[in-house]
């Protein structure tokens, strides 16, 4: 009679939990570039209005906040907003680390500063 023992265990069960948490770590990192991306286009949307308010050049200022890994992906644009504040609006797709996948909406930020130049 042989005698079964547990050789190899560990390497199974190893080989079955790796996937799993490659897929954790990965989703990790995804968020955080979500999150990243959500405090980057804030920033850009309140350096616009900002600029907006005191030099009159807020919507490519803000278009120029962005890090470069971000910036060929925002979009700012001025917004109607009362004669005495100025609202820059930001919008920012979020890059994925996988190409097949898509996030449909972007990030959307707007700032609302008090004009204090002569625009």
């Amino acid at each position: 009679m042989t005698r079964r023992t547990d050789d190899g265990q560990a390497t199974i069960e190893l080989v079955g939990l790796v996937p799993t948490l490659l897929f954790v770590a990965l989703l990790v990192v995804q968020v955080a570039i979500v999150g990243a991306v959500l405090v980057i286009t804030e920033g850009a949307a309140r350096t616009g209005a900002r600029a907006q308010g005191a030099y009159c050049n807020g919507v490519f200022v803000a278009e120029q906040a962005p890090p470069g890994w971000l910036r060929d992906d925002s979009r700012a644009l001025r917004l109607s907003s009362p004669a005495d504040t100025v609202t820059i609006e930001v919008r920012t797709s979020v890059p994925v680390l996988f190409s097949r996948l898509t996030i449909p909406s972007p990030v959307v930020r707007s700032a609302t500063f008090p004009v204090t130049g002569d625009c």
